[in-house]
C-alpha cells in the first residue's frame, strides 16, 4: 500500500494522509499540487494525521451510499462463514461486511448463497449491515 503525506505550507510539517479503504488514491500527476485537508487526532500528537476534504471513492462505495440513503436492501453474497460471523460481499467484491453468525442463519446457508441485508451505518472507514 502506498503511503502519502501532505505538507502544511506555513510550517513545512508533513502529516501522513489517511485514505479510506474505498477511496481512490491521489492521481500521480497531481501529487505536488495544493490540496485542502484537515488534521485528525489533535489530542494525540504522536498519531496526528491528515484527511482530504474532497474524496474520490470507488463506484461500489457510491452505490452503497445510495442504498444507505434510500434504505434499500442489497443481495449480498456470502464468501466466508466462521463460528463468529458471516462475511459478505455487498456490491461486487470491493465492499465487504460481516454479520453475526446466528445459529438459525449459519446452519442454513453456505458460501456463495445470497442474503438480503440493509446498510445500517456507513462511513468512509466502516460499513455495518443487518440481515433482513
Amino acid at each position: 500500500m502506498h503511503k502519502y503525506f501532505v505538507k502544511e505550507t506555513g510550517s513545512y510539517h508533513f502529516f501522513p494522509l489517511i485514505l479510506s479503504p474505498w477511496e481512490l488514491p491521489p492521481d500521480v500527476t497531481r501529487l505536488n499540487e495544493p490540496v485542502l485537508f484537515q488534521l485528525g487526532n489533535l489530542d494525540k500528537p504522536e498519531k496526528l494525521n491528515a484527511t482530504l476534504f474532497y474524496h474520490k471513492f470507488i463506484p461500489q462505495y457510491l452505490a452503497a451510499q445510495k442504498h444507505f440513503s434510500a434504505k434499500t436492501a442489497i443481495n449480498a453474497a456470502v464468501y466466508k462463514i466462521t463460528p463468529h460471523g458471516i462475511y459478505l460481499n455487498l456490491i461486487g467484491d470491493k465492499l465487504q461486511a460481516k454479520i453475526p453468525a446466528k445459529k438459525e442463519i449459519a446452519t442454513t446457508i453456505k458460501e456463495g448463497d445470497k442474503i438480503k441485508v440493509i446498510i445500517t451505518y456507513l462511513s468512509s472507514s466502516k460499513i455495518i449491515v443487518e440481515a433482513i
